[in-house]
């Protein structure tokens, strides 16, 4: 199928996408339009859809279906969906998560984009930081064994000063929130991403 003719669409799930906070109708304009781009061949539309069944007031959450889509994502080579199914199954399967972001980690994929300015990989590289921190620091996974955390985190280090700046930003916003219980959490976890020396 020509690639201008999922394009169109896909453009058209986007601009419904980044409105859905503004009219409920737009959660299903957007999963409508990316559904349609995905059937006519659309690389990265999986990714949102699955997101759309995990996130969305609109839609019960459907974990199975998100992850279907998600695995549809990976057939079609878009590896940001390791992040995805990763912190899925962050709650029931921490062993898989570990194994999904170590796979997006190495993906050449994850090392050539990198070069370039891309908000996907900055978003990517601190939720993985910051997933890793709450179950091993905070919520202390026995299965995830210190070897384990020391192998993500020499994957992390290169990316060191790009969690620290996102996790300023975050700061920042939730400063002018007042959200103090939070701030704790995010400033814990600045303190330890800087002192980290893997």
């Amino acid at each position: 199928m020509a690639i201008s003719q999922w394009n169109d669409v896909e453009k058209l799930a986007d601009h419904a996408y980044d409105r859905m906070n503004e009219k409920f109708q737009n959660h299903n304009r957007a999963l409508e339009y990316y559904l349609e781009a995905f059937e006519l061949g659309s690389p990265t539309a999986a990714l949102k859809i699955g997101r759309i069944y995990i996130d969305y007031m609109c839609f019960e959450s459907d974990k199975e279906k998100a992850i279907e889509y998600f695995n549809f994502g990976l057939e079609r080579n878009d590896v940001r969906c390791l992040v995805d199914l990763g912190t899925l199954y962050a709650e029931t399967d921490f062993k898989k998560t570990l194994e999904y972001f170590l796979q997006y980690l190495n993906s050449k994929e994850f090392r050539s984009k990198l070069y370039h300015e891309n908000i996907d990989v900055e978003m990517n590289i601190s939720t993985i930081y910051h997933i890793i921190y709450l179950y091993y620091m905070e919520k202390s996974v026995a299965e995830f064994t210190p070897d384990e955390f020391s192998t993500i985190y020499k994957l992390l280090l290169p990316y060191k000063d790009l969690i620290v700046e996102n996790i300023y930003k975050e700061l920042e916003c939730l400063n002018h929130e007042e959200d103090f219980s939070v701030i704790g959490i995010y400033s814990n976890r600045l303190d330890y991403i800087k002192s980290i020396t893997v």
